[in-house]
């Protein structure tokens, strides 16, 4: 692929994530951090059907956290918080 303009240093992707926790009794708890770098020209495949922001799968940055708390062994709930920005443009909805 052609790549040129706004776009043509936008090779390089990673993600550095950190864990605490199982959710293998009632009244555990679990949480994650995660920061991610994802460019244009570098999609992980992780984020080809991302839930982190809407439908995007490049060219955005930024950091999702996420809490889960065990309610029974094989039951769980959780809340997350995103805030990822896009590097070139706005996002597009």
């Amino acid at each position: 692929i052609e790549q040129s303009g706004l776009y043509s240093n936008q090779n390089t992707s990673g993600v550095v994530q950190l864990n605490y926790g199982k959710l293998k009794s009632e009244g555990d708890w679990q949480w994650h951090i995660r920061y991610m770098h994802v460019a244009r020209f570098s999609v992980i495949n992780e984020f080809a059907q991302n839930d982190i922001a809407a439908a995007l799968t490049s060219n955005f940055k930024g950091w999702d956290l996420r809490l889960r708390y065990s309610v029974r062994p094989s039951i769980w709930v959780g809340t997350r918080l995103s805030k990822v920005s896009s590097f070139v443009g706005e996002f597009k909805k």
